[in-house]
């Protein structure tokens, strides 16, 4: 009886505890520039029909990559609602983790079971027969994988079963490790086969290292698409004012922080995250648990300079820099050149422009991408027209 007595006691001091402390910055999303250009451009290819069959989805670590895929997997989910309530074996997307290496070469047993689980397969009961599946079979008894393909055959059946489009990688740096080693165009062919069976579209997502696979052989780089979510320069007199704006957003959620008589704060801040938002995000969330912890009185400023990137951490996210970002435009000066400033400027004409409509935009394959496009390549649903996410 003891007991008994104590556990009403023990769940009625659970209930009425204080709750903690929310935090400044839950349920910020912050869409900035370089996020809306990643969205259109991975959200194009995606959908596309063209027939690629690989995306790469790269940029530096910290920049937003995991929220720009789970915002994406949410609209592909949103759009077939109807779809997945008609059919609980519908699964229009699958997300996976980074799958895992040994001797230099993927698991790729451990690999397409993740990917026979997450498009709802329970058990291998089923296989295919052999002829569709031998470009695979073949690259996998070259890796030495003979064990992994029962499970390929059963992860294609299956995807083709749960009517998969899109199978996104989060952190593929094993593909990027496999793209340089001396196995890289079986591991090409195993891709590039189980694509080919499905029509499914991989989307692999990491940083610049991803870019290697491009260069495994011309057919893989013609049948890749690359997405590039870009971290903001302070070298561009306009990248510098957006990323100033989105920390001026975040510091305005710390009231009695004043920065007005600081013209460095955003520089110190943009050199402490290498551009990247999401970088930023979280050092200001670990700085509010030091003030959290240090009680009141805590300067936001000191916590940061706390909880900034250690010199190894700063080292190894520009070494990943280096060399491997896309070539950039020559920096946007701060103001016009002297032979500018010294041509009076012309008003723009008010009649006589023959300008119409933007065009929308189209796909390698020549076809004009309606805004909320995602149809199967294999089979046709009949979706409501959505706008883009």
């Amino acid at each position: 009886m003891p007991m008994l007595e104590r556990a009403p006691a023990r769940l009625l001091a659970a209930a009425t505890k204080p709750d903690p402390t929310p935090s400044r910055l839950d349920g910020v999303f912050l869409e900035h520039l370089h996020y809306e250009e990643a969205r259109e451009h991975l959200w194009e290819r995606v959908t596309s029909r063209a027939d690629h069959f690989l995306v790469l989805l790269v940029g530096p670590t910290g920049v937003g990559k995991s929220e720009l895929v789970d915002r994406m997997v949410a609209t592909i989910h949103e759009l077939f609602t109807a779809a997945m309530l008609a059919d609980s074996g519908f699964r229009p997307v699958a997300v996976l983790p980074a799958p895992p290496v040994f001797n230099g070469r993927i698991d790729f047993a451990a690999f397409f079971e993740q990917v026979f689980v997450k498009a709802g397969g329970v058990a291998y009961h089923r296989r295919l027969p052999n002829t569709l599946t031998s470009d695979g079979s073949v690259a996998l008894r070259r890796l030495g994988q003979q064990k992994a393909i029962e499970v390929f055959e059963a992860a294609a059946e299956q995807v083709l079963l749960a009517k998969t489009q899109v199978i996104v990688v989060e952190e593929a740096r094993p593909f990027a490790a496999a793209a340089r080693s001396s196995n890289a165009s079986d591991h090409a062919d195993v891709i590039k086969a189980f694509a080919q069976l499905t029509g499914c579209r991989l989307v692999l997502v990491g940083t610049y290292g991803l870019l290697a696979l491009r260069h495994i052989s011309s057919e893989l780089s013609r049948r890749t698409r690359t997405v590039e979510f870009q971290r903001y320069r302070f070298d561009d007199v306009h990248q510098a004012d957006d990323f100033t704006a989105i920390a001026s957003e975040v510091l305005g959620r710390f009231p009695g922080e004043d920065v007005s008589g600081d013209t460095g704060w955003a520089r110190e801040l943009h050199d402490g995250t290498l551009g990247c938002i999401g970088t930023l995000l979280d050092w200001f969330r670990s700085a509010e648990s030091l003030i959290e912890e240090r009680g009141p009185g805590t300067s936001l400023g000191e916590c940061l300079r706390d909880s900034e990137w250690s010199a190894a951490d700063r080292a190894e996210a520009v070494s990943e820099l280096e060399g491997v970002e896309f070539p950039r435009p020559a920096p946007t000066p701060a103001g016009p050149s002297p032979q500018e400033a010294a041509v009076p400027p012309v008003a723009p004409s008010r009649s006589g422009s023959k300008k119409g409509p933007r065009p929308r935009p189209k796909t390698a394959s020549g076809q004009t991408l309606n805004p909320g496009e995602l149809g199967p390549r294999h089979y046709y649903l009949d979706l409501p027209k959505a706008s883009k996410p």
